[in-house]
């Protein structure tokens, strides 16, 4: 019997596209809900509460005296890591941060919550 006839390796062959089809669609559709999420604008209500901004450097110094000038949510056990433009934070759910922004919710990475 020819190998390419055989009803099992016509079986495996369809098996494994449908494999890699799922697998494509998984993957798009993981991109689109990642893209799904907006980046936190300043005058939103959320980020209002938690004195949130783009720029660490913005930081009111005065209102927060114990903030150091390296404190961003690049280095918050908060935010998601990596190397990613926006980042997910968990005090902001559905929307993305920057890595060189700031809010009093600021935890360092390493920290037990």
């Amino acid at each position: 019997m020819d190998p390419m006839n055989d009803p099992t390796h016509q079986d495996r062959r369809r098996y494994l596209r449908r494999m890699l089809l799922a697998a494509g669609a998984m993957i798009t559709g993981m991109g689109r809900v990642a893209s799904a999420a907006e980046l936190l604008g300043e005058r939103d209500p959320a980020a209002l509460a938690q004195d949130y901004v783009a720029s660490a450097r913005n930081v009111d110094r005065r209102k927060y005296p114990s903030f150091d000038g390296h404190q961003n949510c690049a280095n918050c056990a908060l935010v998601e890591s990596g190397t990613a433009i926006r980042r997910h934070c968990s005090v902001f759910p559905g929307k993305l941060v920057l890595p060189n922004a700031w809010c009093k919710a600021w935890q360092p990475k390493g920290r037990k919550l």
